[in-house]
């Protein structure tokens, strides 16, 4: 039986936002989850005034981990022009620099890192710019990268953008399916992420993220709100 989660989008915090129910918007602590299980969600938005929100021709991500978590290990390839080059997840905003000044890319930028695994590039000279791609299967733990534009060049601007890298959460899910009135889909905590970062410890204090993306591309992220992931005591068949 699925597990129905209401988010009330007028609630006065991310935390706060799983109410009790359409017509309840009394905040709804999350039962633990557990390393192992998967859980079949259903996920409902509200206005907090009784109505759903029209979720059919929205895009759901729902994550379950840690906060502002990087990798702590490995490499990532950089690509841009038909070019590579190999950047360690701590790589230092001069070192990033002097690869994209130098040939094959000669960019011409400077970059700052206002933390690890995280770079901001600004161009020297105005102009658009074509964004890089890049590939992480080299980073430890699993990891992802988001590459942005902060401003976005033309003629008379100049371009930056932001490289983040991210731990990939200990549960995902991208692919949501239409029910009435919401969505719904399995979120399966049998990672290899949940379960290092678990190790020996009986539970893990972590977070349940909801990002909506709507037809216009707009990104909101409705719920941030604290969960914690256990360890089973019955083994699995």
């Amino acid at each position: 039986m699925a597990e129905s989660i209401f988010i009330n989008l007028d609630a006065d915090s991310l935390a706060s936002a799983r109410v009790t129910s359409l017509t309840n918007n009394t905040a709804k602590p999350f039962k633990k989850f557990i390393a192992g299980d998967i859980r079949d969600i259903n996920i409902y938005v509200t206005d907090g005034a009784g109505s759903y929100s029209d979720l059919s021709s929205t895009n759901l991500r729902v994550g379950v981990g840690g906060i502002n978590l990087r990798p702590t290990g490995g490499t990532w390839v950089f690509t841009h022009g038909g070019s590579d080059a190999t950047i360690d997840y701590n790589e230092s905003a001069a070192s990033l620099e002097a690869v994209l000044d130098a040939a094959p890319y000669s960019l011409a930028v400077s970059v700052t890192a206002p933390t690890t695994g995280v770079w901001i590039v600004k161009f020297d000279a105005a102009g658009a710019q074509t964004l890089p791609t890049a590939s992480t299967s080299n980073l430890t733990p699993d990891s992802t990268i988001a590459i942005d534009r902060l401003v976005t060049g033309d003629g008379s601007t100049k371009e930056e953008w932001i490289l983040r890298t991210f731990q990939t959460p200990w549960a995902f899910q991208a692919t949501w399916s239409n029910i009435t009135n919401g969505k719904n889909a399995s979120l399966d905590f049998t990672s290899e992420n949940l379960y290092a970062a678990l190790a020996s410890a009986d539970s893990l204090s972590s977070y349940f993220e909801v990002e909506l993306t709507d037809g216009s591309s707009n990104v909101d992220t409705i719920i941030q709100a604290p969960v914690s992931i256990g360890t089973g005591v019955v083994g699995k068949a």
